[in-house]
């Protein structure tokens, strides 16, 4: 791993109700390195109505879904979630050196180590503790 960050090459559209989409206004916006202004790519720049929409499918999948129930689903997901992220770690790390400007350093503490560890483990823990 360098100190260098990278340009970030990925997926511009927003996953809402499990479907990859644009904004709803059509616009996109730079993502911008804040310690070079290198332009990184563009991303879709969500508005009002893009959150409804995201806000009506979480509440659909609640509702209508064992999501609520499941508790062993949710565990599972959370454990998945994990993996993934944990997979892809340094790239995690090279993305938040440039988008945010982050310190190396602190990405291998508050910035991303520790808040993979518990953030998404301590709850899948609690799913089994707390009945």
């Amino acid at each position: 791993m360098t100190d260098q960050a990278v340009p970030v090459n990925g997926e511009v559209r927003m996953l809402i109700d499990g479907e990859l989409v644009e904004a709803a206004s059509g616009r996109r916006f730079n993502n911008v390195n804040p310690a070079t202004e290198e332009v990184l790519g563009e991303v879709a720049d969500a508005g009002k109505d893009d959150m409804q929409r995201a806000i009506a499918a979480a509440r659909r999948a609640f509702d209508e879904t064992k999501w609520a129930t499941d508790r062993a689903l949710r565990k599972r997901c959370l454990e998945q979630l994990h993996a993934a992220i944990d997979a892809e770690r340094e790239d995690f790390r090279a993305e938040l050196v440039a988008e945010v400007g982050a310190p190396i350093a602190i990405t291998y503490g508050p910035q991303l180590d520790a808040p993979l560890e518990e953030g998404l483990l301590w709850p899948a823990k609690m799913i089994d503790e707390f009945p």
